[in-house]
């Protein structure tokens, strides 16, 4: 019974490990998502800057 009990906090936490994971490529990805909005923006700004002069 011993083992089986110290096998256990292994488990989850390599669980959690992978949760992490999945969250960094989320967040990653979203924060990509992000950057080319930005850039988007920024381009279109120009645009309209350059269309007022």
């Amino acid at each position: 019974m011993l083992l089986h009990t110290a096998e256990r906090p292994k488990r989850s936490f390599s669980r959690f490990c992978t949760l992490q994971k999945d969250q960094k490529e989320v967040f990653h990805a979203s924060a990509h998502c992000r950057k080319s909005k930005k850039k988007y923006y920024k381009k279109e700004s120009i645009k309209i800057q350059l269309s007022l002069t």
